[in-house]
């Protein structure tokens, strides 16, 4: 099983990145590494259109993608009891969302 807390802290420092230094292909591995977290959960399929997006370098699909993410990111954190990750959850879904209405 994947490390959450690594891949955690991972995507959010690549999401504090001036995001036009990460390659499509960066971004494709950090998607897929959270494929594996999510296995036979609903998201699996949003983050398979978001590496679709990327790959096709649609900035309004992969905005409103990551402004989705961000929002279950953010509710996820919300429901969880306080924990290592809930705090790590927050900032994800509030950078996913700052990033998503950037692309805007």
């Amino acid at each position: 099983m994947p490390d959450l807390q690594s891949d955690l802290d991972l995507t959010i420092s690549t999401l504090e990145q001036d995001l036009t230094t990460v390659s499509a292909n960066d971004a494709l591995g950090i998607i897929e590494k959270w494929q594996q977290h999510f296995q036979g959960h609903r998201l699996v399929g949003d983050l398979e259109q978001l590496k679709h997006a990327i790959s096709m370098g649609d900035r309004g699909a992969i905005a409103d993608i990551l402004l989705a993410a961000g929002g279950d990111a953010s509710r996820e954190a919300a429901s969880r009891t306080a924990d290592d990750v809930s705090p790590k959850i927050l900032e994800l879904g509030n950078l996913l969302s700052q990033v998503g209405n950037s692309l805007k």
